[in-house]
């Protein structure tokens, strides 16, 4: 049996449909990241994993008390029926809690599943996953019980860019 160990070193058959069995080993790929030999996968994949497992969590818990927060009752002006609304917390944009619009990509062209019209922001940011050993209690931390803002698509794209740009300097 094969380990993650020997994924760049494995033999592999050339010329099986000859049914030629000699063996050679596989080229590393340029670049290639190291596996660790516990998980078997990068640690670049490991954070992937725990921020895509934590999402969700986020999602059904603080994210969702957040918005029960913020929301009020208004009349929604085209059906005259009550509805649950927020407003951006930059550009005071009104936006109804299960609204939704077509977003354009780059390539100009419209995505084929709406998405919500408003995001929520981290005030401050998560705390980046650098090191999982040293960061991950700091990350569920920020990403659980940091404040919260609820912006509109275009201003969090405009605080996304800024906090991209100031970190990256």
């Amino acid at each position: 049996m094969h380990t993650a160990l020997d994924t760049c070193t494995r033999p592999r058959r050339v010329g099986a449909r000859n049914h030629d069995t000699t063996m050679e080993p596989k080229k590393p790929r340029k670049n290639a990241k190291p596996v660790n030999p516990v998980t078997g996968i990068t640690d670049g994949k490991l954070r992937t994993l725990i921020k895509g497992s934590l999402r969700p969590i986020w999602r059904d818990t603080s994210r969702r008390v957040f918005i029960a927060s913020i929301r009020r009752q208004e009349r929604n002006p085209a059906t005259g029926k009550m509805r649950f609304v927020i407003d951006c917390a930059d550009c005071s944009r009104t936006m109804g809690i299960s609204e939704k619009e077509f977003r354009t990509l780059v390539s100009g062209k419209k995505r084929a599943k709406a998405s919500l019209v408003y995001e929520i922001d981290h005030v401050a940011g998560i705390t980046p996953l650098a090191g999982i050993q040293d960061t991950l209690g700091d990350y569920v931390h920020s990403l659980l019980f940091g404040a919260q803002q609820a912006v509109c698509h275009a201003c969090h794209a405009e605080r996304t860019a800024a906090q991209t740009a100031k970190r990256n300097k």
